[in-house]
């Protein structure tokens, strides 16, 4: 990274921690990744830090009456700081995010308990309100916290006439898009078992898709981690063997790599393995160039 960005990063990262040291926390968690660079974290916790903004700013819930203890009124200014309240159609919708080693957080609507989650942190991702006078629908995100933990995305809408539709979104990895298009969200959710899942909300239901994946070979980005990050590791000079097997690859290497011969077609484990064992030999990688074409595109 060049100075600028570090400081750029430094300056946002105590600027969150001083506004919100929980929410700065589990953005933070959330957005670590093996593998990801320091920009695409900052990116990624300044997109959920807007989500929530505009989320907050459509805050129209009233003001929790005042307490007549000291300590009452503490422990409802600090249920309230918890809690989003969104007026929707004929009620309110309610999130209240607790803290995964103590209060559980819900979702919502009026006096109906719609979902409770215990050990994870709740995150709203959107709230939209679809044209037409369709629903209203919040995207939401839990994650369990800790370095390269990845989010689990639901969602919940709330028809014209109060009918309640709430739904986990299916896991994918690698990404997760949506876009909006008047009456319905369409979601892109990464790769699954060597299969693109894409999921179509519309009319109070999802209808989720899976097909193979195109033979494009890897995306740039698994590329550059596979030869900065794993192939670093195999060239060390600490082995005692060259097996791949009997290599002492980090967890923070080897967890992508896992993830990556599960899901994505496009990578060629044998190959890699073969790679990493040569550069283990060598105590050198190879050129770039020649790792991309051996490992990274398609054949």
């Amino acid at each position: 990274m060049q100075a600028a960005e570090v400081d750029r990063a430094l300056d946002y990262l105590t600027r969150r921690k001083a506004q919100d040291p929980a929410r700065a926390d589990a953005d933070f968690r959330a957005c670590s990744a093996p593998g990801r660079d320091v920009g695409a974290t900052l990116n990624c916790m300044m997109q959920r830090e807007r989500d929530w903004t505009a989320v907050q700013s459509r805050n129209t819930a009233p003001a929790p009456p005042a307490a007549a203890a000291t300590k009452a009124a503490s422990a409802s200014a600090n249920d309230a700081d918890r809690t989003t309240a969104i007026a929707v159609g004929r009620g309110m919708l309610r999130i209240a995010a607790g803290d995964p080693h103590g209060t559980k957080s819900t979702i919502r609507y009026n006096d109906n308990l719609i979902r409770e989650f215990d050990g994870v942190y709740l995150s709203i991702r959107a709230v939209v309100a679809l044209d037409f006078g369709a629903d209203t629908v919040l995207i939401y995100s839990t994650n369990l916290g800790g370095s390269g933990t990845d989010d689990a995305y639901g969602l919940v809408s709330i028809g014209p006439k109060g009918r309640i539709y709430e739904t986990e979104l299916p896991t994918g990895s690698g990404r997760f898009e949506y876009h909006v298009t008047q009456d319905r969200i369409a979601f892109e959710l990464g790769l699954d078992e060597g299969r693109e899942v894409r999921a179509v909300y519309a009319n109070g239901r999802l209808d989720v898709t899976r097909s193979a994946a195109p033979n494009t070979g890897l995306k740039a980005q698994d590329c550059d981690f596979l030869y900065n990050g794993v192939l670093t590791e195999c060239a060390g000079a600490h082995h005692i063997a060259c097996r791949y097997d009997d290599m002492s690859i980090s967890m923070a290497s080897q967890r992508p790599v896992n993830m990556m011969a599960a899901d994505d077609p496009n990578f060629r484990r044998q190959d890699f393995e073969t790679a990493c064992e040569q550069a283990c030999k060598a105590k050198r990688k190879p050129a770039f160039a020649a790792f991309r074409k051996a490992i990274c595109q398609p054949r």
